[in-house]
């Protein structure tokens, strides 16, 4: 664990550079890219965590990169609705979103029969749909059930509504379903995690349609006091000592404005981090398969405890870089075909 630690951070130490600043502070692709990134970081050190040292400083990892994931993915919608509208959503959720899930899912469940851990049909199927809130197959992916909720709420909302103060104010009245859904424990041991994830969705839909604007206009008298206060309500939260769903929601929403304001900030200045980027490129493979190689290596004592954090890296990288070369390959081969209908 110290070893994986060490070399991220050389790796992000060693592919630092310097190029065009960014001018507006606003949360432009690099950033959003860079956020992906150390959010699938801390996901996999998070879960990592869990299972070998369980660091008490380490332990709002996860739940903060869920944070950034949900943020980046509300903000970016929007983005990509003020350039397109709603032309193809579903389709474009189904190819970006829903076929490398279902595609990895219905790998894992081929590993599964041939350990002799077969499910039924119904699982199977609710599974390969992102529907199974029982979490049988991979307890990590309620965030598939959690995000489809959430394209589904976007959709109609940006629908039906028009101004935006209505389309935030709809939004996170929405989230109060997520809230009820944790009280009433609907969807079993994930509800725990749409009870605390339940404001960030909307917290990046807000962030696109005002909080970006508020940013530019005013720079760094208002993110130098948002920096601070992160750090500030950050450290209080973590001294009060307790720990439940509040806490884990308030280390969520300070960690999202000091992970934004940083990036907004170092971005303001040029500064790169190549390495994060990358592995933003690969962020969401990547989350698809560290949770279910966790519970199949780390957590089986096959290959021992010595040697199997090394495979399981190795193991993680190979699958994600596959998964996502054949999500390409299946874009490029549709984007041929299309141009060759279009020559026609």
């Amino acid at each position: 664990m110290y070893i994986l630690l060490w070399s991220i951070l050389f790796l992000t130490l060693m592919n630092i550079s310097i190029k065009q600043k960014n001018i507006d502070y606003s949360f432009d692709l690099i950033c959003s890219r860079q956020a992906k990134g150390i959010a699938i970081l801390l996901v996999i050190l998070g879960h990592l965590n869990t299972e070998f040292y369980n660091w008490i400083f380490m332990q709002p990892l996860g739940t903060i990169g869920v944070t950034l994931f949900l943020f980046s993915s509300g903000y970016g919608l929007v983005k990509s609705y003020q350039r397109n509208g709603l032309d193809d959503f579903a389709i474009k959720r189904i190819k970006t979103v829903m076929f490398p899930y279902s595609t990895i899912t219905f790998f894992w469940l081929i590993i599964d029969s041939l350990l002799g851990d077969n499910h039924s049909i119904i699982i199977s199927l609710l599974a390969l749909l992102g529907l199974d809130y029982t979490r049988t197959v991979d307890a990590t992916m309620w965030y598939i059930t959690f995000i489809l909720f959430w394209y589904i709420s976007f959709f109609l909302i940006f629908k039906y509504f028009k101004k935006n103060w209505l389309k935030v104010f709809i939004s996170f009245c929405v989230s109060g379903v997520s809230l009820l859904i944790w009280s009433k424990q609907l969807v079993g041991g994930a509800s725990y995690q749409w009870g605390v994830h339940a404001l960030t969705f909307p917290a990046g839909i807000f962030y696109a349609l005002y909080g970006e604007t508020l940013i530019k206009k005013y720079k760094n008298k208002l993110i130098i006091p948002l920096f601070f206060t992160s750090v500030l309500s950050y450290y209080v939260n973590n001294m009060i000592g307790r720990v439940d769903g509040i806490h884990y929601l308030i280390a969520d929403i300070t960690s999202l404005i000091f992970i934004v304001i940083a990036l907004i900030f170092i971005r303001r200045y040029g500064i790169r981090f190549k390495f994060i980027e990358i592995i933003g490129d690969y962020s969401y493979e990547l989350y698809l398969i560290e949770g279910y190689l966790i519970s199949k290596i780390i957590n089986s004592n096959i290959i021992g405890e010595r040697y199997s954090l090394l495979i399981y890296v190795i193991l993680l990288l190979v699958l994600a870089f596959s998964l996502k070369k054949i999500v390409t390959y299946k874009k490029n081969i549709k984007s041929k075909y299309e141009h060759q209908v279009e020559s026609e």
